[in-house]
C-alpha cells in the first residue's frame, strides 16, 4: 500500500508499505525510512503511523496520514481514506478498534 502524509514541509510525503515494512519513500529520505518496521497503521484520516525505532520501541511519526492507497486492489479507483469508499475489511477493522482493540 502507499500512504500519503500531510505536507508540513518534511522531506518525505509518501511511503510504500509491504508486510508492515517500509519498502519505498518519496521524494527524499528513502535511506532513513526504507526497512523500518511499522508497528501501527492508522484506521482513520489524520491519524499517525507508529514505527519501531532502532531501540525496538514504538515511535509515532509526527505527520498525520491523509491517504492510504491499496496497491493490489484494482476494484478501488480511489484511496480508502479521504473518500467515502469503505470496504468490508475496513469496516471490520474499524469495528474492532471501536470495541477496544489495540493492535
Amino acid at each position: 500500500m502507499t500512504v500519503t502524509f500531510q505536507d508540513h514541509g518534511q522531506d518525505f510525503l509518501e511511503w510504500d508499505i509491504k508486510d508492515m515494512t517500509v519498502v519505498g519513500c518519496r521524494p527524499f529520505q528513502a535511506w532513513v525510512w526504507v526497512g523500518k518496521k511499522v508497528h501501527t497503521m492508522p484506521t482513520l484520516p489524520m491519524q499517525q503511523i507508529v514505527i519501531i525505532n532502532e531501540a525496538g520501541e514504538p515511535r509515532p511519526i509526527r505527520y498525520p496520514v491523509v491517504k492510504i492507497k491499496p496497491q493490489s486492489c484494482k476494484k478501488l479507483s480511489r484511496p480508502v481514506l479521504n473518500s467515502k469508499v469503505v470496504t468490508r475489511g475496513a469496516q471490520a477493522l474499524l469495528a474492532k478498534y471501536k470495541n477496544g482493540a489495540t493492535s
